[in-house]
């Protein structure tokens, strides 16, 4: 895919879930993860928005991402226990598992088009 149509694709996900691209760095977990290929993942995206994460998640979701909030404020996570360098990471997950973020890879094994997501 030339890059102009990579960055076309890219504004109107931006656009539409006020997303922010992050680099591909920073989700170095995907490489060992099952549902990626990270050899093909051309933009990470983090949307964060509250207003359009309420949109994207079901009530169900809401409902667990709430449990999970109420779970974190009884036990909360000692980021000093954290290997030093990776509490950014920590947090995303705890972002991630609190329903404050959503981060979308994208990939593209033919090099033209969105293959998965």
């Amino acid at each position: 895919m030339r890059y102009v149509e990579y960055e076309k694709r890219l504004s109107i996900l931006i656009e539409k879930f006020d997303a922010e691209i992050i680099p591909k760095e920073k989700v170095l977990h995907l490489k060992r993860s099952d549902q990626v290929d990270y050899r093909y993942v051309f933009a990470v995206l983090n949307i964060s928005h509250p207003d359009k994460l309420t949109a994207l998640f079901t009530q169900e979701e809401k409902l667990e991402h709430q449990e999970d909030v109420e779970d974190n404020i009884k036990h909360p996570f000692d980021l000093s226990n954290v290997e030093p360098g990776t509490e950014d990471y920590v947090q995303w997950g705890i972002d991630w598992m609190e329903g404050r973020l959503i981060t979308l890879a994208l990939e593209s094994k033919d090099g033209e088009y969105i293959s998965e997501w």
